[in-house]
């Protein structure tokens, strides 16, 4: 498995490791998320000088406004909090996912002379390869590295930046989240 491939996998460990503390185990409620961001993220709550910044990060990643989040919502919060600094050094899983994404974007994005520390066309071709070559291989369309830069380069300049590459990778995971849930669900049927 790539360095990719494990934070992503690790990304939806570290959900399911808190979002199963209840009876739902598909959602992460509000004692949950504060229990997740205490334990994955002391670093950056440590520096909070607001005691409801849980209430608000709730509130903010809810869209379906039912006090909790899925992972899907819960994806934008990794994308955030990966692109602050930190400030110390990666010691949980979720601070170590987030890093690898980093690593990972910035060794890709700095093989060119360009200097827009962005994914061109080639840089991200290259990734996809290195990094996640059984999704590569599963796809069927020649076009499949131009259909992602089409659709995930929200500002349109043909290139991914960080936070761009952040949404396909939220993509592939929560894709990757769909599948084992319903695959988990068949076995339980059986």
């Amino acid at each position: 498995m790539t360095e990719l491939e494990q934070s992503m996998e690790s990304l939806y460990l570290v959900f399911h490791k808190y979002a199963d503390g209840d009876s739902d185990a598909k959602t992460i409620t509000k004692k949950e998320l504060k229990k997740l961001m205490n334990t994955e993220l002391p670093s950056f709550m440590k520096n909070q000088r607001n005691p409801k910044v849980v209430d608000y990060i709730l509130k903010d990643l809810d869209a379906n406004k039912d006090d909790k989040l899925d992972f899907e919502e819960f994806h934008p919060l990794v994308a955030r909090l990966s692109m602050i600094s930190l400030g110390s050094a990666a010691v949980t899983e979720l601070e170590k996912s987030m890093e690898s994404l980093m690593k990972t974007f910035n060794k890709h994005a700095d093989e060119d002379a360009d200097d827009t520390h962005t994914l061109t066309k080639k840089e991200l071709k290259k990734i996809v390869e290195a990094e996640l070559p059984s999704f590569l291989k599963a796809q069927k369309d020649p076009e499949t590295v131009d259909n992602i830069l089409k659709d995930f380069d929200a500002n349109k300049d043909d290139k991914l930046d960080f936070g761009e590459f952040l949404l396909l990778v939220a993509r592939i995971s929560i894709s990757c989240e769909k599948f084992y849930m319903l695959s988990c669900k068949k076995k339980s049927k059986k």
